[in-house]
């Protein structure tokens, strides 16, 4: 895992890290920020730092994982709106390697987070973002940077369209626009009707998805 993501992130590529519950995905990612921010200089940050939005729930998961796993990492957190925080989020954020925030926030404050370079971008608890119709959705895709990971265990929830809502985000340009998506793709994969249309799409999103089961990972796990 932290191959493929470091890899990707050096061409400036987007994925999907889609690994079962309980594999370690924020590890994996903190793992693959800790690589890069090594690989550019310790007091470098070239491309601003990373930013990883999440449900409001885990953001303290986040900073403890990284005070725990990636110490040399500065990690902010910002978990309130401009009103709130009292400061600007340009000055929050100077220094950091890595800004955690919600979804909340973000939907909330469009312009003021697509108006920061970011190194990378990291969606936590991606199904947050399976509906391409949103304001959120739409937020999202204003923020620029040099890559982004969609993190989920659960890259298709209900439909085949959601795996296209996250990769528009992550990978933007690899799937076609949602009317061709849903004539190719989505309804003869859903009413298996056209067994080459699945086909045709792994090929297609297989080097921008990982996703390992348990069963495969566990003889690589500690006790």
């Amino acid at each position: 895992g932290h191959r493929w993501l470091t890899a990707l992130a050096r061409e400036g590529l987007g994925g999907v890290l889609a690994d079962d519950m309980g594999l370690g995905k924020t590890l994996q990612i903190l793992s693959a920020v800790q690589s890069l921010h090594d690989a550019s200089g310790s007091d470098a940050h070239p491309g601003g730092p990373v930013l990883v939005v999440a449900p409001t729930s885990v953001l303290g998961t986040w900073a403890h994982e990284a005070r725990r796993f990636t110490p040399d990492l500065h990690i902010v957190v910002v978990p309130a709106t401009a009103k709130r925080r009292g400061a600007e989020l340009e000055d929050l954020v100077r220094g950091a390697d890595v800004v955690v925030t919600s979804y909340t926030i973000v939907r909330l404050e469009p312009e003021t987070w697509a108006s920061i370079a970011w190194s990378g971008l990291v969606l936590d608890e991606a199904q947050a973002v399976k509906n391409p119709r949103t304001v959120l959705h739409r937020a999202l895709e204003g923020i620029r940077s040099d890559w982004s990971v969609a993190v989920t265990g659960t890259p298709v929830e209900n439909s085949v369209g959601d795996l296209w809502s996250i990769l528009r985000l992550v990978t933007p340009g690899l799937l076609p626009g949602w009317k061709v998506f849903t004539t190719t793709f989505r309804k003869p994969i859903e009413s298996a009707s056209d067994p080459q249309a699945l086909e045709h799409l792994h090929r297609l999103t297989a080097p921008f998805v990982l996703r390992r089961a348990k069963e495969q990972v566990a003889p690589d796990l500690p006790a």
